[in-house]
């Protein structure tokens, strides 16, 4: 490893093992320079050579002078390395050392425990969640469209609510928009949104992933109905106020928490 290279991206369990790796380096120079310094001791013989005071005769001094050379070049190199290896400590303490592969923001140990950054090492957990969510939720709301196209019908809570099947030609929860135009502004609206959802993933924004993805799910639904019976498959009856589907509850839940999420924003 060379301490004193720049690392552009790195996860905070990186950055810690990094500083315990220079902690311990920094340790093992300290106690070489100190052999070197202060004499011989075990393993450092090596790295010292010890002689005694100067003779009159030129040949008699060649040893100590080889001696005093090694040990002065060899103080260099180890104070060299020590001092990489400070410098490297110091901006992984003060935040310069590299940026948080998660977040993109500056990282040093002080946010290596925050809960922020464990919220952002389960990123990837979190996808698949909504992956397997989202999923569950589209084939459940086919599943149910399938049914209701059979002409099965049941009360849910007597005559208030029930499940039937209604052919739906307006926008979710029957507002009345219909026609071509309609197919051509939401096959535009779901492909903006996948362009919004990609940029979301790619900033890690977990909320605005969550949303997203509950729109784009609902709105592919019902634009699937659209594509292929000419009308979208509401199933769910609310006697005096309207009928739906799940794909319009996932629709709802979605905007409900992109709202949420940009109104704490600002």
């Amino acid at each position: 490893m060379e301490p004193t290279k720049q690392i552009s991206e790195l996860t905070p369990e990186i950055l810690k093992q990094i500083n315990a790796e220079l902690l311990g380096k920094k340790a093992q120079l300290l106690e070489e320079l100190s052999a070197v310094t202060d004499g011989p001791t075990g393993a450092a013989d090596q790295k010292k050579v010890k002689f005694p005071e100067f003779g009159d005769k030129p040949d008699d001094n060649a040893q100590e002078i080889d001696g005093y050379t090694t040990n002065l070049a060899t103080d260099k190199i180890l104070e060299d390395g020590l001092r990489d290896i400070e410098s490297a400590l110091s901006r992984i303490e003060n935040g310069t050392y590299g940026i948080c592969k998660y977040c993109k923001q500056p990282i040093n140990p002080k946010r290596l425990s925050c809960k922020a950054s464990k919220m952002l090492t389960s990123f990837k957990s979190r996808i698949t969640a909504i992956f397997v969510v989202v999923v569950f939720f589209v084939s459940l709301d086919r599943f149910l469209k399938i049914l209701s196209l059979n002409e099965v019908n049941f009360p849910i809570i007597g005559k208030l609510f029930k499940f039937s099947f209604t052919a739906n030609e307006y926008i979710a929860f029957s507002v009345p928009l219909s026609g071509w135009l309609l197919n051509i502004v939401i096959s535009a609206l779901v492909l903006a949104i996948i362009y919004f959802l990609l940029q979301a993933i790619k900033k890690q924004v977990w909320w605005e992933t969550w949303g997203l993805s509950f729109v784009l799910a609902g709105a592919s639904s019902n634009l699937f109905d659209r594509f292929k019976y000419g009308f979208v498959i509401d199933y769910l009856d609310l006697r005096y106020f309207t009928v739906f589907n799940l794909a319009d509850v996932m629709i709802f839940c979605g905007v409900v928490s992109l709202l949420f999420l940009y109104s704490r924003k600002d």
